[in-house]
């Protein structure tokens, strides 16, 4: 072991020649200290020469300690400690308020509150006796304590020296001491540091700040003053000057401040750490749980309002419906609630599909994703889109969560569109022009019409159009997109073509001009038309002359109903303008006349007339369908195979038809169009008689 004697007297020592129980530190071979103490004794010869040295050590390490620890309780028993922070506030008001009041959204003071924050502090100063303050990040007080006459008598002193009675001015002054030290200088300090920060106080003790963080971050400070006020006569005239303090009373708080050793200044430090981790770890909670319920409401919020069904099933049983999921099905929440969600389904194996579908695709894709068919409660069927997915993946056992959407006016748009569709390729199939479709950016052939596949000698769909059709290696020129398309990406209109084909030996324009540029403004105007009607997009209504659009159109519906059936156009003089979008008339004329042409059997008659009609109110008295007012007369006439009355009952039903799937238009589709347009819709029929 090597030693430390510097507290040993040698020359007395060697006067004396003996020492006794001197203590130092000593360190170990392995880097050790120990504290040790010496006994010495040295040996003379008869004449008084120096002979040698008995040394004896002891190791007093765990005595003292022992003795330290017999000292702090005997320190505790025998000293009053300050026990009441409560008590120590409302006696010794420092006569300018309540600080904390200044912290309006403080997450400490929010967190914890006033009482715990006062427990809390109770805990150190039980040992100090002196101050604390617990700040905000942004420096405001979430709690602070004078608990000792020094301290008291300081930062009243120097609350003063600001010269005003609003705590903020004084605040920001500079010239509250008390405040800058404790703030500026220490906890302001620790905040940067993200450490403990320890530093002498301007008001002659010692001040000790800590950190509190919450989730990684730094959320505040806590800190006490320490340490024995300044006995020195100097230290405390300029503290007396400094503060306008009256000596004397410097003299008389100094004194009456009870010391502490340095282990009960240790204890109360580890408590303050302590206090710091505990105030964070319960703001992180509060966070944590107002973040929870913030969630909680949130997904509540969105479970009420969705514009979707939202339910929650355990083994397929309901346990959580929305409000959409019952005006959905038509059911209360009760008869949902604690019921199989087998009550949703129209029968057995839509129940079961739904079950081995969604569980499949749960297990391979964690989502399961299914349509499906619901039943209302007052029997009528619905197509649903189901989405699934369970509350916990490795516990399926907790439950599913699942949104179902109403996808029936979709399914039903999707069959609308698909005869949107076949009916535009039988209009472009009547064309006597050669018409085809392509796509713009890869030149591919989407489509051609009869009159093309014969022109060209075959289908040619698939293949690159201007290969195609004009043996060229690259697009042409005319069929750019900046000529087709403008800058906002709008049709430029129809490209003309005035040159001869390479591939059939034939010039483009075979017919006239304008007969050409008509069928195809007006095929365009159909397919928008269409479109809109089967993605319920908006029309755009202008005045016009009903018998000039239908004029426009009698070429196009001789090649729609074809050559054994003749098109008769009656125009009535003097007719008044509508309003109305042209492609409607469009719709309303080809599907009249193509439903009219599935009518005859061979050869037969379709005629077109217009006029106009008054209704009075003897006409209302007569059928109160009818709306009074001037009309414009549009009437189609067949002599086809007519219908029988229990078809003509049905007529505008929605699903009903005498057809088979895909063909005809339903003449639902002409009440809807008729009911939008405000006007009357009438029709007769005899079986045999068209």
């Amino acid at each position: 072991m090597v030693g430390c004697l510097k507290k040993v007297n040698f020359p007395r020592f060697k006067s004396i020649g003996e020492i006794l129980g001197v203590e130092f530190e000593m360190v170990k071979k392995n880097g050790d200290l120990i504290l040790a103490s010496f006994t010495g004794k040295i040996s003379r010869d008869g004449k008084g020469n120096f002979q040698q040295t008995h040394c004896i050590f002891h190791d007093i390490t765990a005595h003292k300690q022992a003795e330290g620890e017999l000292k702090r309780i005997e320190w505790m028993l025998s000293k009053k400690p300050i026990s009441n922070v409560e008590a120590q506030t409302e006696n010794h008001d420092q006569g300018y308020g309540d600080l904390t009041e200044l912290n309006r959204d403080g997450i400490i003071l929010k967190s914890i509150g006033h009482e715990r924050l006062k427990n809390f502090a109770n805990d150190y100063l039980e040992l100090l006796g002196t101050s604390s303050a617990i700040y905000e990040v942004n420096g405001d007080y979430a709690f602070g304590i004078f608990a000792s006459g020094w301290c008291r008598m300081m930062d009243s002193a120097s609350r003063k020296l600001c010269n005003s009675l609003d705590n903020v001015e004084a605040l920001n002054s500079g010239r509250w001491l008390c405040h800058e030290s404790c703030w500026v200088d220490c906890s302001k300090e620790a905040i940067a540091k993200r450490t403990q920060v320890d530093i002498a106080c301007t008001g002659g003790i010692r001040l000790y700040a800590v950190p509190i963080f919450a989730g990684g971050n730094v959320i505040g400070t806590i800190n006490f003053g320490y340490g024995d006020p300044p006995k020195d006569p100097e230290k405390l005239k300029m503290l007396a000057d400094i503060y306008h303090l009256n000596h004397d009373d410097l003299i008389r708080e100094a004194r009456a401040y009870d010391s502490r050793p340095p282990y009960i200044i240790e204890m109360a430090k580890k408590c303050l750490n302590s206090t710091a981790t505990l105030i964070g770890s319960m703001v992180e909670t509060k966070q944590a749980m107002e973040a929870l319920r913030e969630s909680e409401n949130q997904i509540s919020s969105i479970f009420r309002s969705a514009p979707v069904g939202i339910g929650s099933v355990v083994n397929r049983v309901l346990i959580k419906v929305n409000n959409r999921l019952c005006e959905m099905t038509g059911y209360d929440e009760t008869d949902l609630i604690g019921h199989s969600s087998r009550i949703l389904y129209p029968s057995d194996e839509d129940f079961d599909f739904v079950g081995r579908v969604k569980y499949a695709h749960i297990a391979d894709h964690g989502t399961g994703i299914v349509e499906t068919r619901w039943q209302k409660q007052d029997g009528t069927i619905m197509d649903i889109l189901l989405s699934s997915t369970p509350v916990d993946m490795q516990n399926q056992s907790k439950g599913v969560t699942f949104t179902a959407l109403d996808i029936t006016e979709r399914k039903q748009a999707e069959k609308e569109l698909k005869l949107a569709h076949e009916r535009i390729l039988a209009i472009l199939d009547s064309i006597d022009s050669t018409v085809y479709v392509a796509n713009m950016d890869t030149c591919e052939i989407l489509f051609m019409n009869k009159r093309m596949i014969t022109d060209f000698g075959g289908d040619k769909t698939g293949a690159i159009c201007y290969s195609a059709f004009r043996k060229n290696s690259k697009p042409c020129e005319c069929c750019t997109n900046d000529q087709l398309v403008d800058k906002h990406g709008n049709p430029a209109g129809v490209r003309i073509w005035n040159d001869k084909n390479p591939v059939t030996g034939r010039y483009h324009i075979n017919y006239d001009l304008k007969e050409i540029q008509t069928a195809a403004t007006r095929s365009a105007d159909i397919t928008k038309q269409l479109l809109a009607f089967a993605r319920k997009q908006t029309i755009s209504p202008r005045q016009l002359d009903l018998n000039n659009t239908v004029e426009s159109m009698l070429n196009m519906l001789h090649r729609l109903i074809g050559e054994d059936i003749d098109l008769i156009w009656q125009a009535a003089d003097q007719m008044w303008p509508v309003k109305m979008d042209p492609s409607q008339i469009d719709q309303i004329l080809a599907n009249l006349c193509v439903n009219a042409r599935d009518a005859i059997s061979g050869v037969g008659k379709l005629t077109i007339e217009t006029g106009t009609k008054t209704f009075d109110e003897e006409s209302i008295r007569q059928n109160p369908d009818v709306i009074p007012g001037d009309f414009v007369l549009l009437a189609v006439t067949d002599d086809g195979c007519g219908m029988d009355k229990d078809t003509l009952d049905n007529l505008f039903e929605p699903f009903f038809t005498t057809k088979e799937v895909g063909k005809g238009k339903k003449p639902f589709s002409m009440a809807e169009l008729a009911e939008k347009l405000r006007e009357v819709l009438n029709t007769a029929s005899d079986k045999a008689q068209g």
